[in-house]
This record gives structure tokens, sequence and C-alpha cells, in this order.
């Protein structure tokens, strides 16, 4: 398993040598290992969804269900932007894209229903969402499998690279299902029960994907201390490796100018 988890990252389906060298600078991730260990920085409750009426400038984030109504391209050919309208049963919104207005524009369908997730955004005395994530009605209910979604730390050249929050979280779900059955136990097992730890397996599993909030705070608490009870070992090591190395100063006599002082 050791082997397995230091296979170079670019193997991965989905990285390639380009996205690895992005990863690498990035982030830091090199290998599977790297990628299993880039934990996430917070979770969003992707089960509460709001309706266009009830959405307020000061909202954090907001998660709609609606139609696609309309959809155009706006502005000069430096300025351009794709403004779409969503509909739900209390009003419309505007969404707005600055960047990837082809692929938008390419892939958004009128009629279509879609789950909508972003911040909310006032401009002109109005509400919009600007770059919100959206996937069909269809995609998210067949995708969705937990209420708590991973947020992973993230740059603005992972995402020109399409290495956002999400694509990290669709890599860490191909690298799971690679590891499935294969991420071998570190910690004695008389350790584990005896601080009813989670297995390592269920840690790394429920840290990334977690099916509930209990979950979460046993997978955080088991890596935490896995990585303090390494250190421990780590540390422990360094000593007797020192202590066989050096047994210190040994006077073969004491001189009579010795003074010894007894405390």
């Amino acid at each position: 398993m050791s082997q397995l988890l230091s296979t170079s990252i670019e193997f991965l389906k989905g990285v390639g040598p380009k996205r690895a060298e992005i990863l690498a600078s990035e982030l830091g991730v090199r290998t599977y290992r790297g990628l299993l260990r880039h934990f996430p920085f917070r979770y969003e409750d992707r089960t509460k969804f709001y309706k266009i009426a009830e959405v307020t400038g000061d909202l954090p984030y907001v998660q709609l269900v609606g139609e696609i109504i309309y959809v155009e391209e706006i502005g000069t050919k430096f300025k351009k932007r794709l403004v779409a309208k969503l509909k739900d049963e209390t009003g419309t919104m505007e969404l707005v894209w600055f960047k990837g207005v082809p692929y938008f524009k390419k892939n958004l369908k009128v009629g279509e229903k879609y789950v909508v997730f972003a911040k909310p955004n006032v401009f002109n005395f109005k509400i919009n969402l600007v770059h919100p994530e959206l996937e069909t009605l269809i995609e998210f209910k067949n995708s969705v499998q937990t209420k708590l979604q991973a947020v992973y730390p993230s740059t603005e050249k992972l995402s020109k690279f399409s290495l956002g929050s999400k694509n990290i979280s669709r890599l860490l779900k191909t690298l799971l299902l690679q590891l499935k059955y294969k991420l071998d136990e570190n910690l004695p097992a008389p350790i584990m029960a005896e601080n009813q730890l989670l297995d390592r397996e269920s840690a790394m599993l429920n840290i990334h994907f977690p099916t509930s909030t209990e979950l979460l705070k046993d997978s955080i608490t088991r890596i935490k201390f896995e990585e303090l009870f390494l250190i421990q070992l780590e540390l422990l090591k360094l000593k007797l490796v020192n202590l066989e190395k050096s047994s210190g100063f040994v006077f073969a006599e004491v001189g009579e100018k010795l003074s010894l002082i007894h405390i």
C-alpha cells in the first residue's frame, strides 16, 4: 500500500502531466498520498434550498432550483458576459458569467431545470448570482449522497486548469475508489480500541465525503490522533538512535578538583 500511495499524481485518471505540474506547484500535491491528505477547510450543507423570493444580499451562499428561461451573450469582444434567467414559482433571478462564456453558452439549455449554488451579489439594487456552480436537477439527484459537501483550498491558477474545489472532489472520489479495501491500518488495534478510534479507511472516506456530522467528527478525531501518535513515535525513534550512537561524555576518573554537588 505504501508503494501505491507513493504513485505520482499524474497517473490518476483525470490528471495527466500538465495538471500534475499545477497541483505540485500550487498545492504541493505530488502523489496519491498528497491528494488523500489534501483536506477540506470547510463543509457546505447542500440540503437546504431557497426560493428566489427568499434570497437577500446578506446571505452567505444560497442553493436554488429552477428552470433556465433565457440565455444571452452581452457586451463587446473584450467585455463579453453571459446572462441567464432562472425561474421558480416565486420569481426570476439573473445568473452572470464573465469567464467561460463560450462553454456556458454552449451547454446551458433553455427549458432545463438546474440546481444553482452561489453567493448572492447586489448590482443596481438587484440581486444576481455571479459565476454560480450549477448542474442539471437530474445530475444533482444522481450525484448528491451526503448533506455535507467538502470545500477544498484552491487558487485562480488551479481554476484555469479546471482544478477548483469541485474538480478536486471528483479526483478524490476516483482515488478513494481505487484505494478501496487497500488502505492499510497504521495504528495498533489495542490503541484504536482504547481510544474508540475509527478505522483509517472509514476516516479518510468520511473526511472527504461525510455521510453524517457524527462520522465527520470521528474522522477528524482519528486523523488528528494519528498525526500526533506518529510524531511521538518519530521523536522516540530519534531519542533511541541518539542513545545508541552516543552514551555521552564518560569520565574514566574523577579528579581531585572535581566537586560533586548533591541536590
